[in-house]
């Protein structure tokens, strides 16, 4: 009897990724650890290459919106691949690791901003992906209860202390120019899809020849 290939519906940040292995199915044999092992050097290839691209979208923004490359950073891989009767399954995630680059987890909204003065963060990788519909434009600081003067002097953009630089304030405003929609997920996606089955076709031929 012929052995299946499934690989699952991966999900990318909340995207679902739908893979055509019926070529690689017409393949299969009696030969489950084969096929999970080409499968297995196969997306950590086609991840490693996804990432690198993804990172340099990043990467390329740095220099006018240098959280971008603490996105870039963010970014990670992981996937499982097991045998179960007749088929061989990989389940295979990618996306910003976070809300902390360090301990962070895949699946949520991605790493966040260093903290600010007042000790919040924003999501960054989130707002990178989808970009700020108002674009850029003049905003208003609220009034800060205590001992808050970000509406007077504007507000340090990383950790209070630190060597970041200010957004100033004047007559209470501030000028941001909003964050771009660079679709790094996106992107990431059909990239990968465009690479996958090819390159498990590859390590299937290695492993054949």
């Amino acid at each position: 009897m012929a052995r299946k290939i499934t690989i699952n519906s991966m999900t990318l940040n909340g995207m679902r990724i739908d893979v055509d292995v019926t070529q690689l199915n017409r393949m299969m044999k009696d030969i489950e650890k084969d096929v999970a092992y080409a499968m297995k050097k196969g997306i950590s290839l086609a991840m490693s290459q996804v990432k690198r691209k993804a990172q340099d979208k990043l990467y390329s923004q740095s220099g006018h919106i240098p959280q971008a490359k603490k996105v870039g950073h963010s970014l990670a891989f992981d996937y499982d691949v097991y045998t179960k009767g007749d088929e061989v399954t990989a389940d295979a995630r990618f996306g910003s690791r976070g809300p902390s680059i360090h301990g962070g987890t895949l699946g949520g909204e991605g790493v966040h901003t260093s903290t600010d003065e007042t000790g919040g963060t924003y999501p960054i990788a989130k707002a990178l992906e989808f970009g700020n519909p108002k674009g850029a434009h003049w905003f208003k600081w609220k009034g800060e209860s205590g001992n808050g003067t970000a509406h007077i002097r504007g507000r340090q953009v990383g950790k209070a202390g630190g060597s970041s630089a200010w957004m100033p304030a004047k007559d209470g405003r501030s000028w941001t120019y909003g964050f771009p929609a660079l679709g790094y997920i996106e992107s990431a996606q059909d990239d990968f899809k465009s690479r996958i089955s090819g390159y498990v076709q590859r390590q299937l031929d290695k492993r054949f020849s």
